[in-house]
């Protein structure tokens, strides 16, 4: 996703090429020229060069994606919180249960396990399900509800 928004600056900026120049005192585009004969790639003139180039683009950039960079900085720490439980949804549910199943557990350890499975759902109804981070809003609703 960092990538996405970093490729959608980019792009922001590239979309300028489709606004052609027009010639001096008038409202007709530039042609597009061809530098070494009609084979080459033509070269169009527009607004990207100046654009691209700017101080105050180049400084909006450089600050989007600093500011995309420490979101998904930020989420990754939100996340890394929910990965201690990670064993409980990786882990198929069934497999786990008949393995515990053919073990042949105890009263006691049915107890303990019972009792491991509330310590955690209390811990997880202690997490904050939904966090909003800069302008990302992560919800781990499905997740809690899975679990």
């Amino acid at each position: 996703i960092q990538k996405l928004f970093n490729k959608m600056i980019k792009n922001t900026v590239e979309s300028t090429k489709s606004f052609n120049r027009w010639m001096r005192g008038t409202c007709l585009e530039c042609a597009p020229q061809y530098a070494l004969g009609e084979e080459d790639e033509p070269i169009v003139f527009s607004f990207y060069t100046d654009i691209s180039a700017d101080p105050n683009v180049i400084k909006m950039m450089l600050t989007l994606n600093n500011a995309v960079q420490k979101a998904f900085a930020s989420m990754g720490k939100f996340l890394d919180n929910w990965k201690r439980y990670s064993k409980l949804w990786r882990q198929d549910k069934h497999a786990v249960l008949e393995k515990f199943l053919k073990s042949s557990p105890t009263y006691v350890e049915y107890e303990d396990k019972l009792s491991w499975y509330r310590k955690v759902k209390m811990q997880v109804k202690n997490e904050r399900p939904v966090s909003d981070i800069d302008f990302i809003q992560v919800s781990c609703h499905p997740l809690v509800a899975d679990l």
